[in-house]
């Protein structure tokens, strides 16, 4: 490569660079946006929310709250539930029940156990 070839390359490769830089401060300049950390602090951001994700805190506050109050309630009903239990007494209604006799006889309940007439097992025992 000849010296001024390469002198055009290196002319064309910073031009290209100078072009470039100046495109993208007039694109910075068109958009408005500032490049690197802004000077306000992040807490200024706070006001720029809006006001239905500043509710959702207060939302969040008054679920808390209720289900508290609702869990003392609950609490209070089962306080209550074992003072009464404590405090009645259940009475068991007593029931007669009605009682039947026997008639008792005495002499043979026919049962066949020692009735030698009944005409099972041997005849080895006599009635003399």
């Amino acid at each position: 490569m000849n010296r001024a070839l390469f002198a055009q390359v290196i002319f064309l490769a910073v031009l290209g660079l100078v072009i470039a830089a100046g495109i993208g401060f007039l694109t910075n300049s068109i958009a408005g946006d500032s490049i690197g950390l802004s000077a306000t602090p992040l807490s200024a951001g706070r006001d720029l929310a809006p006001a239905e994700a500043k509710r959702g805190a207060d939302r969040r506050q008054e679920q808390r709250q209720r289900r508290q109050d609702r869990r003392q309630q609950q609490r209070e009903r089962r306080l209550n539930r074992l003072k009464d239990a404590q405090t009645t007494t259940t009475t068991v209604p007593t029931t007669t029940v009605p009682t039947t006799t026997v008639p008792t006889t005495t002499g043979d309940d026919n049962s066949g156990s020692g009735s030698s007439s009944s005409g099972s097992g041997s005849d080895d025992f006599d009635d003399d």
